[in-house]
């Protein structure tokens, strides 16, 4: 049996720690204040501010009843990879970053205000020029998402498109996204120097969806997917937003998968002879049962509808206007956050430098590529990164961010005494900044202060008392000073917030070791292994406190 399936742990340890939500009132790193919370079976939504930008975002991750279920954690991983990897487009909710807040990876996107495209429906708002235009936009994004990474949503509905004030449609909600042929980059150009694999998507690998909008061979397992599924969804829409309800209606999943698979639709224009001319054709070829009978692409279908807009309104849909050098350096930073996000770091450099080339003067992009040359270990680069950021005369957060950078290049370098002095810059422009405290408490402890080290770290936990590393910070200071009662203390309050960190599972065995609670030591190293087998910490503890026995 794997060593997964043997550890349950009972009492206080792992299964029974679920890690820290938020309420509204608090502020999630130091910068999200909370408005409203939000829950599904599985995701929780934070709208927040942030602080620093004054603009309204969302944070997507999954509850904490979820922490030790290893799939939530997979597939929400996955879920926030694909949606970095789309970027910046008008017509897709967009994520800007993936933060690992107490243990949990949060998607950072942009809010969008207004109603989805279920609300309208059922509050009966659809004109067919409304219809129209939304459609169009749905296809502008899904022929996007296709061609920059290959991705089909795979669970196309009015609840998962958003529509703002001004009338934009966004499509949202990746979840079951996938990437169905890896023949291109990840940015979407063609690598001809590489053979072309295709890798692709069956519905044998689908973890869910909603069976009213689902395409015939979502429904039988080995069958191939691809855009022609996502554009099935997209009929069924259709066909509700013309006709004000669903093609397939059935009491039972078995029945709808026969309807679906088996059954022609209702011709539109019989169900509602009003119908607009031409809608009949659209629709019915987007339902087709057999996928070379739809259309071949979003960009096939956009046509046909902006022919019926054409004629029956007078005019097509304008694309959006191309962007100027500005919006361009936006975006080449929009795509290195993303690149940075997911820990491609020379993909990223490569962005911010692009955009650096068009906005020379933009402190952010600067700073931004400095972190990346971290990433890269170009610690000395990085130091010249920072320092030309900081003579941009950027704002104060920036400045701040720029000089707590400083201080890890220099930490990373052991070069101490500099270190020092940057964070405390840092401070000076900020007193209640969390990192620079606790870099301070980490120069402290490697230049033996242990004490000067420890008010640091409360400090930052004063600041942040929902931050587990101040917790954790805390209890290795305290630790160091032979304290193993008060450290575990620290410890044991790091994992309430974080309970998935192996490295504070193994400070709490240490503790435990030293208070001669071998059996509870031997639980916490077993949790550590659990979380992070590679971990050589948590490997030796397991060593020490089994009396040298090989691992299961």
């Amino acid at each position: 049996m794997a060593l997964l399936d043997k550890l349950r742990l009972k009492g206080d340890n792992a299964d029974n720690l679920r890690g820290v939500e938020f309420k509204v009132g608090d502020i999630i790193d130091q910068r999200y204040l909370v408005r409203d919370v939000r829950k599904g079976f599985m995701g929780l939504v934070y709208i927040a501010r942030d602080v620093r930008s004054d603009q309204t975002v969302a944070l997507k991750t999954f509850q904490g009843k979820f922490t030790w279920v290893d799939s939530a954690l997979a597939n929400f991983t996955r879920e926030a990879e694909v949606w970095m990897r789309l970027g910046q487009h008008p017509n897709i909710v967009q994520a800007t970053r993936i933060l690992n807040i107490a243990g949990r990876p949060h998607i950072v996107m942009e809010f969008v205000p207004g109603s989805s495209l279920r609300s309208l429906l059922r509050r009966g708002r659809l004109r067919f020029k409304n219809i129209i235009d939304f459609s169009i936009q749905i296809c502008w994004g899904m022929q996007y998402a296709y061609d920059r990474c290959s991705i089909i949503h795979r669970d196309l509905k009015p609840d998962n498109v958003m529509i703002t004030p001004e009338g934009v449609a966004k499509v949202t909600d990746f979840g079951l996204a996938q990437a169905v042929t890896h023949t291109k980059t990840r940015w979407g150009h063609e690598d001809s120097a590489k053979p072309q694999t295709q890798i692709v998507t069956y519905a044998s690998d689908l973890f869910g969806g909603s069976q009213p909008y689902m395409s015939p061979e979502q429904r039988v397992p080995g069958t191939p997917l691809g855009p022609w599924s996502d554009i099935y969804a997209m009929g069924v829409m259709l066909y509700e937003m013309m006709l004000g309800d669903l093609p397939f209606k059935a009491a039972t999943v078995e029945e709808l998968t026969h309807l679906h698979c088996n059954v022609p639709p209702p011709t539109p224009s019989e169900v509602k002879p009003d119908l607009r001319r031409g809608c009949d054709h659209v629709i019915l070829r987007c339902l087709a049962k057999k996928p070379d009978d739809r259309y071949t692409s979003f960009d096939e279908l956009e046509r046909d509808l902006q022919w019926l807009r054409k004629y029956h309104i007078g005019e097509e849909l304008p694309r959006p206007a191309l962007d100027d050098s500005a919006d361009q350096a936006a975006n080449w930073n929009a795509q290195g956050v993303a690149h940075m996000s997911l820990r491609e770091h020379g993909a990223a450099l490569q962005c911010f430098r692009w955009a650096v080339d068009l906005e020379p003067n933009t402190s952010t992009y600067w700073v931004n590529m400095g972190t990346c040359q971290i990433g890269l270990l170009a610690y000395n680069d990085a130091i010249k990164t920072f320092q030309h950021a900081l003579t941009l005369r950027p704002p104060l957060d920036e400045q701040v961010r720029a000089h707590l950078l400083l201080g890890e290049c220099h930490e990373h370098q052991y070069q101490l005494r500099e270190a020092l002095a940057a964070y405390d810059q840092a401070l000076a422009l900020d007193k209640k900044e969390r990192r620079a405290w606790l870099g301070r408490g980490r120069v402290y402890g490697a230049l033996m202060l242990p004490k000067e080290s420890f008010q640091a770290y409360e400090m930052a936990m004063k600041l942040d008392p929902k931050d587990p590393q101040a917790w954790y910070s805390l209890g290795q200071a305290t630790f160091d000073q032979n304290q193993p009662r008060d450290a575990l203390y620290y410890f044991d309050k790091a994992l309430e917030l974080n309970p998935r960190d192996a490295r504070t599972w193994c400070g709490k065995g240490r503790c435990l070791i030293e208070l001669r609670r071998n059996d509870d030591a031997r639980q916490a190293f077993e949790t550590a292994y659990r979380l992070d087998p590679n971990l050589a910490e948590a490997v030796m503890g397991l060593a020490q406190v089994r009396g040298s026995r090989p691992l299961p």
